[in-house]
C-alpha cells in the first residue's frame, strides 16, 4: 500500500514516528522525509549502496547533472550541522 493510500491515522503514526527519530530540532528542520519505494529510488538515481552519503544534483526534468559522494562521519551524523 502506498503512503498516500493510507488512512489519516496510519499516515500520522508513520510521520510522527519518523519525527520522533530526529529529536534534535535543528536537524529535524534540515531533514527531508521521502515516502517512496527505496529500492526503486536507488536504482533510478544509480545509488549502489548506503555505506557513503550520495548526493546527486538534478535538473527540473530529473536528469543527473553532477554527483558526489563521501564518507559518513558518525560524529557529524548526530550533529545539527
Amino acid at each position: 500500500m502506498r503512503f498516500s493510500e493510507m488512512n489519516f491515522l496510519s499516515r500520522t503514526s508513520i510521520h510522527e514516528g519518523r519525527r520522533a527519530g530526529i529529536p534534535n530540532q535543528t536537524a529535524h528542520e534540515k531533514t527531508i522525509v521521502l515516502y517512496l519505494d527505496e529500492g526503486a529510488f536507488w536504482v533510478v538515481l544509480g545509488i549502489p549502496h548506503e555505506e557513503t552519503i550520495q548526493m546527486p544534483l538534478l535538473d527540473w526534468q530529473g536528469n543527473i547533472l553532477r554527483r558526489t559522494e563521501g564518507p559518513i562521519h558518525k560524529k557529524k551524523e548526530q550533529s545539527s550541522d
